[in-house]
């Protein structure tokens, strides 16, 4: 089974596509990042400039092709800070879904560290320590002990 994640941060929007075996080990298959700056105008406005979601669209929609060609069974679309903070938020998701069929999930800041910790904590045999994940608009931190 191959899964296709989404990651729209601030700063990229980033495709990995998984092949996921029966033991549940997998392997990517795929990798693209595209540098879009959705964030950028957060630091001077309360909302993402248009210029900004039209290209995040059509990067999404390139991504969304992939998955395709790929053969992707499920595509997973996560937005992280930049959508999550900014005011009109919700209308770019609904941009999004409206030009591209792809439900973009909002992740909290809790859940956008366990998942940034997940990600590290399977490439590391670190049992105790500090993650750190620094992205264009948030830093999350986690502690983890054995």
């Amino acid at each position: 089974m191959k899964i296709s994640i989404i990651d729209i941060g601030s700063n990229t929007i980033k495709l990995v596509i998984y092949d996921i075996k029966r033991d549940n080990s997998f392997i990517g298959v795929h990798q693209e990042s595209s540098r879009v700056r959705l964030g950028e105008s957060l630091a001077y406005s309360d909302s993402l400039n248009e210029q900004s979601i039209l290209k995040s669209i059509d990067v999404l929609l390139l991504y969304r092709d992939i998955a395709r060609l790929e053969s992707a069974n499920k595509v997973i679309c996560l937005g992280t800070s930049a959508v999550r903070e900014a005011k009109n938020g919700k209308y770019f998701i609904d941009q999004v879904f409206k030009k591209t069929g792809l439900r973009v999930r909002v992740l909290n800041g809790q859940e956008e560290a366990y998942y940034s910790y997940l990600g590290a904590s399977i490439s590391t045999c670190v049992p105790n320590g500090l993650f750190f994940d620094l992205g264009g608009g948030s830093l999350e931190i986690v502690y983890t002990e054995d």
